[in-house]
């Protein structure tokens, strides 16, 4: 699943016990989703586990933001305009992480289907991961901010991972070693020799 079910009415960590209130359809498909892996391990006795992934980034993603970074980088060089004020807050998840904790949850899986997050725990600034990506580029545009926001985009999305570390797990791969990873993958896979 994904933190997108729990809306924007949240500023600080979000819990599993947080109820959950999409605002995009991408949220809500996600939640309809969990309530059919619920009622199917309730109903038919089988072991389920939802994990809800918070910003998910890594080598190989060819969307969100990092990629949409990337691209107009290659496009432009010298300017880079991004909508919202650079302050909402993502918790910055490495995909290798993710493949960590997924065998865990599949193991903590029951017919009560328990709910994880699975983040770092850490907020990171839009406009923090933007100069991240910068520092790593050849060429030093500056990021600007439009102050448009997207509908159904929420302002902050961090993860309380307490129930994640009592499974033993804990997401700690450093996002500025993995912004400026994605940034050297893309750099290549956008066919960018500046």
């Amino acid at each position: 699943s994904s933190a997108a079910v729990y809306g924007d009415a949240l500023t600080d960590r979000i819990s599993e016990t947080n109820n959950p209130n999409p605002m995009s359809d991408y949220g809500r498909h996600k939640l309809a989703m969990e309530r059919l892996g619920l009622a199917h391990g309730r109903d038919h006795g089988m072991p389920v586990a939802i994990g809800r992934l918070f910003s998910v980034y890594g080598i190989g993603l060819r969307k969100q933001l990092l990629w949409d970074l990337s691209c107009r980088l290659n496009l432009s060089p010298n300017e880079l305009e991004l909508g919202g004020a650079g302050v909402e807050l993502r918790d910055w998840t490495s995909v290798l992480d993710i493949c960590d904790a997924l065998p865990l949850l599949a193991s903590a899986a029951s017919t009560d289907c328990p709910v994880f997050n699975v983040g770092t725990g850490i907020g990171t600034s839009v406009k923090a991961i933007a100069e991240l990506a910068l520092g790593a580029w050849p060429s030093k545009a500056k990021v600007m901010f439009n102050g448009s926001s997207r509908s159904g985009d929420p302002f902050s999305l961090v993860a309380d991972v307490s129930r994640l570390a009592q499974l033993g797990m804990r997401c700690e791969r450093p996002v500025a070693e993995g912004v400026e990873e994605y940034v050297r993958w893309s750099r290549d896979a956008l066919g960018c020799h500046r």
